[in-house]
């Protein structure tokens, strides 16, 4: 605290040389910009927070870094993760970006680079580089995505899949069909849904033009909301010798089986 108070908050770059010199700017920075606190979210790994999963700030996951940080007490230890721009202000803004890849080709592609633009109420940030961890046709990829521009409430997003390859991108067949995407956003904690712009599927072709995605007025649902509304339109299923039988309304049933009763009556007589 002498050198801070005898150097500044702006030449310490000069003073701290160590192995910890990023930790000792982290503090600095929530210091000199308390308006734009970083925000660090409780995590198992780093693979998990790559792919978007750890941006929930329930029951404390998350919290401020540096001088103003929320103290909470914890039976132990855990690890916090986020990322961070190249300079002060170090703030950026995260993303978990979820979609479901859909495909007539089985695929199956590990590490495959993707381009991300946000458009939002307050500005844009375009082609923000990704690298998708894996990519494999009908089931759900979820990555991370950031951003050192705060651009607002997004209101649209482009999202291009990038050749992997020296070949011209005329030659690539590699392909995914995308209905909806959706985004978390770490900070303030929305759920939003996106959908292609003007048609029911978006066509991503590795190598060629971007698909656009606008936010939906679809209220995202959680797994156990997804879950009841579909026993509630559709009932449950359940394979018997090979078979898919409907387990349906109680009260379908009941109607059903006073018909046969009925039937069986009027038989009788």
């Amino acid at each position: 605290m002498r050198m801070i108070a005898t150097y500044g908050l702006y030449n310490m770059d000069q003073l701290v040389k160590c192995s910890h010199e990023r930790s000792v700017h982290l503090f600095i920075d929530s210091l000199v910009n308390q308006d734009q606190p970083s925000l660090a979210y409780r995590c198992s790994s780093k693979e998990a927070f790559y792919k978007g999963l750890c941006l929930s700030c329930r029951k404390n996951r998350c919290n401020k870094l540096g001088y103003n940080i929320n103290k909470v007490r914890t039976a132990r230890s855990t690890r916090m993760y986020l990322k961070t721009r190249e300079m002060m202000p170090y703030k950026v803004f995260h993303y978990q970006i979820k979609a479901h890849l859909f495909g007539h080709n089985h695929l199956a592609l590990d590490n495959q680079p993707v381009k991300i633009s946000l458009h939002g109420t307050h500005g844009e940030k375009l082609d923000i580089s990704v690298v998708v961890p894996s990519m494999i046709t009908n089931t759900t990829i979820s990555f991370l995505v950031t951003s050192d521009v705060d651009v607002g409430d997004l209101l649209m997003l482009k999202i291009q899949w990038e050749s992997d390859s020296y070949l011209p991108s005329f030659f690539s067949t590699n392909q995914f069909r995308v209905r909806k995407m959706r985004i978390k956003s770490g900070e303030t904690q929305a759920k939003l849904i996106f959908r292609p712009r003007d048609v029911e599927f978006g066509s991503l072709v590795q190598g060629r033009d971007g698909v656009i995605f606008v936010k939906s007025t679809d209220i995202p649902q959680s797994r156990k909301e997804e879950r009841m509304h579909r026993l509630k339109m559709h009932g449950s299923f359940f394979k018997r010798d090979g078979k898919e039988t409907g387990v349906k309304d109680p009260e379908t049933q009941t109607a059903n089986a006073v018909t046969t009763t009925a039937k069986m009556v009027t038989q009788n007589s």
